[in-house]
């Protein structure tokens, strides 16, 4: 099983059109069941989520807010998103902070074989 687990700040009006750009499951190595758990700092910030030619979250879809400050997505209540995917699937998680303020989003991303 793979794990990606980070944190990072959006700046007010800025854009990540990737989260996981660079991660070795990026584009997976391996047919997998992956698992997206997806929280902010604050309200306000959007996502769009895809896995291959899925769309797991539509562009412009609200992030849950996180309910402890500084803390990631727990397994599994906060794991919203899950798919089917096949080797050379390419993982996005884009974010879009409309807000006037930076907002940092936790992201945690689970692959298992299959």
């Amino acid at each position: 099983m793979g794990l990606i687990q980070n944190s990072v700040s959006v700046a007010a009006g800025a854009t990540n059109s990737n989260l996981i750009s660079g991660s070795a499951f990026e584009f997976l190595p391996f047919d997998a069941t992956i698992e997206i758990g997806l929280l902010a700092s604050a309200t306000g910030v959007l996502a769009g989520v895809s896995s291959g030619s899925d769309i797991l979250l539509e562009d412009g879809s609200l992030v849950n807010v996180v309910t402890t400050a500084n803390q990631g997505p727990r397994y599994p209540d906060d794991f919203q998103l899950t798919d089917e995917a096949l080797a050379g699937d390419r993982l996005r998680i884009a974010i879009r902070n409309p807000t006037a303020g930076a907002v940092t989003v936790f992201y945690s991303v689970r692959t298992t074989p299959i």
